[in-house]
């Protein structure tokens, strides 16, 4: 007993003379990372504590990361473990682990972006290069903030830096940046709002929430919106409640997010208002509804138009419906609609159709990334014509699509709005 005892305690005494080298430490973490679980989890003992796992900690290990838990978690373990302790390692590093792990990595940026431009910049510079920003970066980061630039652009700045290319750390979060940005947010609710119900709802939750919806979050929302709850009512309630106030956003930073959404509707109702009938009431619905026109609604409104009804009543009308109501993605545009303004506007658009290369730019970003060949052509097809291509032409413009290298996706709808233009000429 007391030979163990003895022995323990100059085991201990060891153990405190021991200091690993922090650097060395981190490196060692850094590097293990991309590996597999179970190199990973071989290589992380030595790392840490200087010696090999044996056979129960690696079967631990291996077990705690199969069953969904994170890498950083396992090595916050190790390294204030009561061996650790007893080595005196120095954990100053274990911060720095959020930067290993997307997930964590994007919710400190989220953390950080609501903070004074000092702590921001101080802040950014700690989980992007690993290090604080010494007077000679400190500086030039307050300024480029303080000359209008956007935080965005200074992550993006940051990210492309060799410095953040030579630390190896995981940067697949940068598509969600421009979400933190009007602009980008924006775009993604545009798109969001084309979806069903449950996707929608998911959607918000993501873009204003920055969280994935508990599942009676999402049965909750469903049923208000199935009762008649407006989508535009449902974000802003979601964008002004509790938890997002915690992200300082509030009645004013959405009325901002709406101004903006309305500026959407009414540019895209500024390109349809030259065209034809039928192409203006397939636009319209579109754009309002977020839907094709049905048969009965496309003859019922060209109909209407070539009556005496005028393009501003349809679109007022459309947008007072009970389902115009629902999906509305902004209102301030309904009174641009029958403004003094509004209306030399409207009469300004007649004149001003837009050219073949702008609308392709519009065709091609209000698409969702990189669609298969045969579903491109039927849209093509559907917004340029007012029809489906027949199965003839949908297998002779896939073929071409697929195996001719410069028969592109533009090139396509190029020959399809000469080939329209020159049917409505004759």
């Amino acid at each position: 007993m007391v030979k163990t005892l003895i022995a323990r305690r100059i085991s201990d005494n060891l153990a405190w003379a021991r200091r690993p080298d922090d650097a060395k430490v981190w490196a060692e973490i850094r590097k293990l990372w991309p590996a597999a679980d179970d190199a990973f989890v071989r290589g992380l003992y030595p790392a840490v504590l200087g010696r090999p796992a044996d056979d129960g900690e690696l079967r631990h290990g291996l077990r705690y990361l199969g069953e969904g838990g994170q890498r950083a978690d396992l090595v916050r373990l190790v390294a204030t473990s009561e061996e650790a302790r007893r080595a005196r390692l120095d954990t100053s590093w274990l911060p720095r682990l959020i930067s290993l792990t997307e997930e964590r990595c994007w919710a400190e940026l989220l953390r950080l972006w609501p903070q004074p431009d000092d702590l921001f910049v101080r802040g950014v510079y700690e989980l992007l290069l690993l290090r604080p920003p010494d007077q000679r970066d400190l500086l030039p980061s307050l300024n480029f903030l303080r000359s209008g630039n956007s935080r965005a652009e200074f992550v993006r700045l940051l990210t492309a830096s060799e410095e953040f290319a030579a630390l190896g750390l995981p940067a697949s979060w940068l598509e969600k940046l421009p979400w933190l940005t009007e602009q980008g947010l924006c775009q993604e609710l545009l798109r969001a709002w084309g979806e069903a119900d449950e996707p929608f709802v998911r959607r918000l939750f993501e873009l204003f929430l920055h969280r994935p919806p508990l599942e009676k979050e999402v049965a909750d929302n469903l049923t208000l919106l199935r009762g008649g709850c407006a989508r535009l009512d449902l974000a802003q309630a979601l964008a002004t409640g509790p938890e997002a106030r915690e992200l300082r956003r509030d009645g004013s930073w959405f009325e901002a997010l709406e101004a903006r959404l309305s500026e959407e509707t009414w540019a895209g109702l500024l390109r349809l208002w030259a065209e034809p009938d039928e192409l203006f009431v397939r636009g319209v619905y579109r754009l309002l509804l977020h839907r094709p026109a049905d048969p009965a609604a496309l003859l019922t409104q060209v109909t209407a138009l070539r009556g005496r009804t005028g393009r501003a009543s349809l679109v007022a009308s459309v947008a007072a419906s009970d389902e115009g109501r629902r999906m509305a993605c902004g209102r301030s545009w309904l009174a641009w609609l029958d403004s003094p303004r509004g209306r030399r506007a409207l009469a300004q658009a007649v004149g001003c159709r837009p050219t073949d290369d702008s609308f392709i730019r519009e065709f091609l970003r209000r698409l969702p990334v990189n669609p298969e060949s045969a579903v491109f052509v039927r849209r093509a097809y559907q917004e340029i014509m007012g029809r489906q291509p027949t199965a003839e032409e949908l297998q002779k413009q896939t073929w071409r699509l697929r195996y001719f290298p410069f028969y592109t996706r533009a090139v396509f709808l190029r020959r399809l709005l000469r080939f329209r233009d020159q049917l409505r000429a004759a």
